[in-house]
């Protein structure tokens, strides 16, 4: 089973986004054993999340305009900078195959499961075919089901 991996702030307030945001600072920080190159990207979470605490600290106090705007221009920067840490440890979750559930788990983000497809269908082994009476049938009797086969397709010719 492959690992995705997930943050799941659909209909969190800009204060819990920030919370996560330093939950997953502390996350790829405290760990150099799945995330040595993670300098950079802490830095930019570092950053957004500091931006989006205190644009949406100052557009609860004044409830103006502007600082509504640069609350929003904030949150805005805050998705981009989660979307490329959810990349960045997708691709250290996708290099460790092994390892990937925890590599997730140790950043901070939800794992979801990808289940792996079914193989192909192995074809009939055991069909009768047998004259029904009725003209233009026939009756097709299958001993067993193959394996993986959710239907079975039958073709016919007048030879």
């Amino acid at each position: 089973m492959a690992v995705i991996v997930v943050a799941n702030l659909r209909g969190k307030n800009p204060a819990q986004k920030s919370s996560f945001g330093k939950s997953l600072q502390t996350g790829i920080g405290s760990s150099p054993v799945y995330f040595p190159d993670g300098a950079a990207i802490l830095n930019k979470l570092k950053t957004a999340t500091d931006n989006l605490l205190s644009s949406w600290s100052k557009y609860k106090a004044t409830r103006s305009i502007q600082s509504g705007i640069k609350a929003e221009g904030a949150l805005i920067k805050f998705h981009a900078v989660i979307n490329d840490a959810m990349l960045y440890v997708q691709g250290k979750c996708n290099a460790d195959p092994d390892h990937a559930t925890a590599i997730a788990i140790e950043s901070g983000f939800s794992v979801k499961r990808r289940p792996s497809r079914n193989p192909l269908p192995e074809p009939v082994k055991t069909a009768n075919a047998v004259f029904s009476n009725i003209p233009g049938s026939i009756l097709i009797t299958v001993k067993k089901l193959p394996k993986y086969s959710k239907f079975l397709e039958v073709w016919g010719t007048q030879t």
